[in-house]
């Protein structure tokens, strides 16, 4: 038996500084780095809205300030309601989970802020605790 909740939650660690990017991450976080014409969050949060989510908890930390301004601007991100979590710099990724437990009562998904997945048919992703 499962049990399925309406309020569908994401986490998106989002506070990379893109060391390995060279002079790119000189000027922009990990997550805004573009792939063709979008930012990889663009395509982190498409996926999110494909599989139905409401509420999008971003992790943020360097230059978090271009994340918070990009998701607000963003016309098709609309629908979404974004909390913003200060993260600390250097820390392991179970850390910043950690960092939301206060946040999040339930269930939730979490994709990270450099992982770039186009699928067609994450919408089919199986939300849901088992017993």
């Amino acid at each position: 038996m499962t049990k399925h909740f309406p309020k569908r939650v994401a986490v998106v660690p989002a506070g990379g500084r893109g060391t390995r990017l060279g002079w790119l991450g000189n000027f922009l976080p990990k997550p805004l780095v573009p792939i063709g014409t979008q930012p990889i969050l663009y395509f982190i949060i498409k996926n999110l809205q494909a599989m139905n989510i409401s509420e999008i908890f971003l992790l943020v930390d360097y230059k978090k300030n271009l994340i918070k301004q990009y998701v607000q601007t963003e016309n098709e991100f609309r629908n979404i309601k974004f909390y913003f979590i200060q993260s600390k710099s250097n820390i392991g990724l179970a850390d910043v989970l950690a960092q939301t437990q206060k946040k999040i009562k339930g269930p939730f998904v979490m994709i990270l802020g450099d992982d770039f997945t186009i699928s067609p048919n994450i919408a089919n992703f199986p939300y849901m605790v088992l017993p």
